[in-house]
């Protein structure tokens, strides 16, 4: 997969990291979850550290590093968060499509089909 110019290795499609990705994304969600006395500077650093910790699962350990350097920026670090997502997204989109297809090109005649069939002159 290219990410922000990054080749990386990352296939949505297998069930490893299929389980991964889900338990990541799942646990940065939980959380950037706004606390209540926070500061600004303090939500900063906890949201763009559960988006850290998101690519150091799925890429290893400060792999952020090669991201966002030794910015904390939450505006980056969501930018980057939903540019990733939605290319996991458009793997799972093609997934869906490739299954519909096989489906359909599987699935029996419906029962007007057959009738239609069985009423059809024989050639």
């Amino acid at each position: 997969m290219l990410f922000r110019d990054m080749e990386l290795d990352f296939d949505i499609f297998d069930a490893d990291t299929a389980e991964l990705y889900e338990e990541a994304a799942k646990r940065a969600g939980e959380e950037a979850v706004k606390k209540p006395g926070e500061t600004l500077a303090e939500c900063i650093r906890r949201q763009c550290g559960a988006v850290f910790n998101f690519f150091d699962t799925l890429f290893g350990e400060d792999f952020h590093r090669e991201l966002f350097g030794e910015r904390t920026n939450l505006v980056e670090c969501l930018k980057a968060f939903r540019e990733f997502v939605g290319l996991v997204n458009a793997q799972r989109a093609t997934l869906d499509t490739m299954i519909a297809e096989a489906k359909a090109e599987g699935a029996a005649p419906n029962r007007a089909t057959r009738r239609a069939a069985a009423r059809a002159p024989k050639a």
